[in-house]
């Protein structure tokens, strides 16, 4: 004896609903906590200048603290994958949002290997007739390598340097409208 089994659309509905009913739920996913800027021995982008200040007693003494951008710091005695660097760490709006490491000729031939051990492949890499560069990003910042006769790194804190940018960039355009008007 041989047993139809006759459904229409509704009853096959039904059935795929009351079975999902009895099915486990699906495995949860972790919570995902949001990027977390790029840091340099401790200095984390992002961090402010109190913070700086108080991590590195006198660096920003010399800085114009009223300005929004400010040069907080210029060291050539930095250290970074064992190469002898020149640090300028710069703040905009009390937020650290860029930190340059600028290598002298013969020093920074581990500084690639270094930054590929620690934060993996480069997302993106760029040859042109005149530069090569690598980049890491991480949704909130960025590491930029430009290998060369003098190499550099940059750390920046993607959205305060974007607004750094801007400004500098209306201050420019100001400075030479004021100076084309004084000519005149």
């Amino acid at each position: 004896m041989k047993l139809a089994i006759k459904c229409s659309g509704i009853g096959i509905i039904a059935i795929v609903f009351f079975v999902s009913l009895h099915l486990p739920p699906p495995p949860s996913r972790p919570a995902t906590s949001p990027p977390t800027p790029y840091a340099v021995k401790g200095d984390k982008l992002g961090m402010s200048l109190a913070e700086f200040e108080k991590a590195h007693p006198g660096a920003c003494l010399r800085a114009d603290k009223t300005k929004r951008e400010v040069l907080c710091r210029e060291d050539d005695n930095v250290t970074y994958a064992g190469a002898k660097a020149f640090e300028a760490v710069w703040f905009f709006d009390k937020q650290l949002y860029r930190i340059n490491l600028q290598f002298l000729p013969g020093e920074g031939s581990d500084v690639l290997p270094a930054l590929q051990e620690k934060y993996g492949k480069p997302s993106k890499r760029e040859i042109t007739e005149r530069l090569i560069s690598f980049e890491w990003r991480n949704e909130v910042s960025s590491i930029r390598y430009n290998p060369g006769r003098i190499s550099d790194v940059i750390f920046a804190l993607d959205e305060l340097e974007a607004t750094a940018n801007q400004e500098e960039s209306e201050e420019y355009k100001r400075n030479l409208e004021k100076a084309v008007k004084t000519d005149m």
